[in-house]
């Protein structure tokens, strides 16, 4: 399994998907608000999430560029050491592939080539939303979504889970019980539920071969139900098919260590 990387590994694509001053912003708190405790601990979890536009222009006030965010902030109570060191990591969480900046001079450089009467306007959309937290763990969904002059936008997730006592990223190494196990077992059970009737005809000829490269270290998440692996696009189904879920109940998921299963 691969560990954290500069860029979220979110599963090996058969296909690629399309792609390659002013600014303005307008920013909004409080979306949501999630709040988490336990008595064992007497740990107390805030979590609060803020919006944020910024918009950024040409010359003749042409809007090149829009990106949109909804970030989370963690306030874990007692423990400002580990609330720091999740809200530095999912600040440094880039979906995209590329910098703001990448994709500004990208904008800028296709405006010119494009031509005003050509131009719609790209944009980047992250948003981040809470699966659970708890005195085990904080979760969270990474929805990004982008359109940067290809055939159609692009759209991609990810999934970052902490430990809400130390701040660290946690692996899958260290909620299985046996990591190369848990593998198979997750694997063998994604790709039994492909078999059933609503994807039927969904799935690229062969894909069995490729539901292995669905589970990397960015696309697996607990959540309130269970043990959740995301299906990106253009692994083992096309564009149309959408990104895909696939849970296992914690009743059936052995391979997890107890203290991360919810009865």
């Amino acid at each position: 399994m691969k560990e954290d990387a500069k860029f979220p590994d979110v599963g090996r694509r058969r296909k690629n998907g399309g792609a390659r001053e002013e600014v303005k912003d307008d920013a909004g708190e409080g979306k949501e608000e999630a709040e988490e405790g336990n008595d064992a601990g007497k740990q107390t979890i805030n979590i609060t999430f803020e919006e944020k536009t910024e918009e950024y222009t040409a010359k003749d006030k042409t809007l090149l560029l829009t990106i949109k965010e909804t970030i989370p902030t963690v306030d874990i109570a007692g423990n400002k050491e580990a609330s720091q060191a999740i809200n530095e990591y999912i600040r440094s969480f880039n979906l995209h592939g590329m910098s703001v900046e990448d994709a500004k001079k990208w904008a800028e450089e296709d405006y010119i080539t494009r031509g005003k009467d050509n131009w719609y306007g790209y944009g980047m959309e992250t948003v981040f939303s809470l699966n659970r937290a708890d005195e085990t763990v904080i979760s969270f969904l990474v929805s990004a979504s982008s359109y940067m002059g290809g055939a159609h936008p692009n759209t991609l997730e990810a999934a970052l889970n902490f430990d809400p006592k130390t701040g660290k990223r946690l692996t899958l190494a260290d909620v299985t019980t046996d990591e190369k196990t848990a593998v198979k077992e997750i694997v063998n059970a994604i790709l039994q539920q492909t078999k059933q009737e609503k994807y039927s005809g969904m799935f690229f000829e062969g894909y069995e071969s490729s539901v292995g490269d669905l589970l990397t270290e960015d696309t697996w998440y607990l959540g309130k139900d269970g043990f959740h692996i995301i299906g990106n696009e253009y692994i083992i189904s096309p564009h149309a098919a959408g990104i895909l879920n696939f849970m296992i109940p914690y009743a059936e998921a052995g391979f997890l260590k107890e203290k991360y299963r919810v009865s």
